[in-house]
């Protein structure tokens, strides 16, 4: 039944079923072939590989919160820009603070993410950077290397309470109470 399909170069293969589908199916189809993909990547540069279950559950959550941070984006675009100090500022005594940042250029397929947590001396506690392959939004950018600030404050069990980035719809993004379910305290603000 696939014999067919062999020779057929996959944006045509993705043309065709894109015609029968909706927006909905076609980002499930086209996050699943992407989980597909790297998966098979996982096989042959670590010798692991996710059952196929997992790998589609695994697939549908990724695209289900890429879709919830691009609705939150939208959503935070119209809304007013918040106030920001120039320079960066200390946090309270014995708070950590997360400092996060995004790289973009143009006509390159990958971007930069970095973030750094300090103490209220500016001593740095701890920090990761990491390039990730695609092409993306400043704003999505921007979202993604505070997810990882915050994954690497998880990973190392550090309790932050404030977070600075320097894109507006993100910081709104992330303090507008629809979005954001939690029972801490967090803040996040605006630096440029």
């Amino acid at each position: 039944m696939f014999s067919q399909f062999k020779n057929v170069p996959t944006l045509d293969v993705l043309r065709g079923i894109s015609s029968t589908m909706n927006r909905i199916d076609l980002e499930c189809v086209c996050v699943i072939l992407w989980s597909i993909w790297w998966n098979r990547n996982l096989i042959a540069q670590k010798n692991e590989s996710k059952n196929a279950t997992d790998l589609v559950n695994w697939a549908l959550e990724f695209l289900s919160e890429f879709q919830r941070t691009h609705q939150a984006l939208s959503a935070s675009a119209s809304q007013p820009v918040v106030p920001f100090k120039s320079g960066w500022c200390p946090s309270p005594i014995d708070t950590l603070k997360l400092n996060s940042d995004a790289s973009i250029r143009d006509g390159f397929h990958f971007i930069g993410l970095g973030a750094v947590i300090r103490n209220h001396k500016g001593e740095i506690v701890a920090t990761i950077s990491k390039p990730l392959q695609g092409s993306f939004s400043v704003d999505l950018g921007e979202f993604l290397a505070l997810r990882e600030g915050l994954l690497l404050a998880k990973r190392l069990n550090l309790n932050l309470k404030l977070a600075e980035v320097d894109a507006v719809a993100v910081a709104n993004a992330v303090n507008n109470s629809e979005f954001v379910n939690c029972n801490a305290n967090f803040i996040i603000k605006i630096q440029r």
